[in-house]
Order: structure tokens, then C-alpha cells, then sequence
């Protein structure tokens, strides 16, 4: 009698553990970021830039291992602000993280619409970005004619064309040139430019 009483008792109380466990939040940003073990950090909302600011100015040196284990703590819509010493590492890191991420989804994106296999590609240092914009332009259609060819160089948007062509409402089933030119060029992680919004405030 008193075994069955136990067990009685022990099955109820493993019940409520499990859903105590399977209730518990997920760690937010700054307990991942502690864990990181480079100080207790803070964190910040800049109204100026619209983004959470992430930051651990006291910390002065690190390894390897711990900036990266900052950068996955943080999203990558997260700024995260060190010191001098350790900024420009962390950067390293958390762009390439950054650059993997969008290739990885203009390639999900490209192959969605069959626009993959024949997407141009950029070599620094060996491809001429004027060609190369040339050529983007041409693969995402007719509609973004000129959208990189314009008079701010080969790594800007055009803000002309993004006001007469980049905001038309497209028939069902066309492709967005403007969505289509920015995962073109985040296959090969060819930086592009906003410049302004100069040609919506006439």
C-alpha cells in the first residue's frame, strides 16, 4: 500500500516539472550575451537608427570564441557596441556570419522564382561592377532598366528610378525587380546603396 501511495504522489509532481520545463522562457539577448562571459552588458533602443543596441564597452579583450558567442547571442538586427580593442574583430565575425545568412537566403529566394542558374556573379577584383550591374539589371527584366546604371555609381540604387519604377504595383506573378536585384547581388555580396529619399520629398 504504501508503494502504489508513492507512486501516487511521484506522478503529479514529475507532471508539474515537466510543464514547469516546458513553460520556461527562452533566454532573452542579454542572458545569452552574459553567458558569454566578457561582463554583464546593456542593452538600449536608438530611437535615430530604430534598432536595439547591444552594449559591453568595459570589455578590453576576448577570444575568438567569445566574440562569436556574442554575435549569436545578439540578432543580426541588433547592434552590438565594444570597445576599440575588440570592435573591429567582432565586425569580422559578425559580417561573415551576416554575409552566409543572405546568400544562403537570396539563394532560397533566386531559386524560388527560377532566376538561380543564370544569375550573374561578382569577383572583387576581377569583374568590372559597371558590367556587373549591367548585367543584374538585364536578369531581373525590363523593369530594372537603370535602377544601377544611374549617376551615383554601380553600388547605388538610383533614388529616380526607385520612385517611378521600384514602387509600381506589379501584376500577379511578375517579379519585384527591386527584390530580384537585391538577392542578385547578395549572392555574390556586392554592396548596395540607398541614396536618400531626395526624389519623394518633391
Amino acid at each position: 500500500m504504501r508503494r502504489r501511495h508513492g507512486n501516487a504522489m511521484l506522478a503529479p509532481m514529475i507532471l508539474l516539472a515537466a510543464l514547469l520545463l516546458q513553460a520556461a522562457p527562452p533566454p532573452t539577448t542579454l542572458q545569452r550575451a552574459t553567458a558569454c562571459g566578457l561582463g554583464t552588458p546593456t542593452m538600449r533602443f536608438e530611437r535615430v537608427l530604430d534598432m536595439d543596441i547591444l552594449s559591453l564597452p568595459a570589455a578590453t579583450s576576448a577570444t575568438d570564441a567569445q566574440l562569436s558567442c556574442l554575435d549569436e547571442a545578439a540578432t543580426l538586427d541588433t547592434r552590438v557596441e565594444l570597445s576599440p580593442a575588440l570592435q573591429p574583430r567582432f565586425d569580422r565575425i559578425r559580417n561573415t556570419r551576416a554575409a552566409a545568412f543572405m546568400k544562403s537566403e537570396a539563394t532560397s529566394w533566386l531559386t524560388q522564382h527560377g532566376l538561380l542558374e543564370r544569375a550573374p556573379r561578382f569577383t572583387p577584383g576581377t569583374s568590372d561592377p559597371k558590367a556587373y550591374v549591367r548585367a543584374v539589371e538585364a536578369h531581373c527584366g525590363p523593369a530594372a532598366a537603370g535602377a544601377l546604371s544611374g549617376p551615383y555609381g554601380p553600388g547605388a540604387i538610383d533614388p529616380a528610378w526607385l520612385a517611378r519604377d521600384g514602387v509600381r504595383v506589379r501584376q500577379p506573378g511578375d517579379v519585384d525587380p527591386l527584390a530580384c536585384m537585391l538577392n542578385v547581388t547578395a549572392l555574390s555580396g556586392y554592396p548596395l546603396g540607398f541614396i536618400g529619399n531626395e526624389t519623394y520629398a518633391r
